[in-house]
């Protein structure tokens, strides 16, 4: 495929690249252990949420900002 110059080699980077990510991302979402820390709890309970923690119930989820932060560079000559 690479050598009839219809996918360059770039463009399978970029594809491995996109599909890296989504993995991490997929593996990311589906954590549930450990609990939340008791302080976390609290934390929800006293109303001192940051993001999206009122409503999530997950480790490594409650800003998004682990989410957000895993993406892939494009590769330039």
């Amino acid at each position: 495929m690479v050598f009839s110059d219809k996918i360059t080699v770039s463009n399978v980077f970029e594809a491995v690249g996109i599909l890296v990510t989504s993995d991490i991302q997929k593996s990311i979402a589906s954590v549930t252990s450990p609990a939340l820390a008791e302080s976390t709890i609290k934390r929800r309970l006293n109303g001192k949420q940051v993001g999206n923690m009122k409503t999530a119930t997950k480790p490594l989820v409650d800003t998004g900002h682990m989410m957000a932060s895993v993406t892939h560079e494009e590769v330039t000559k």
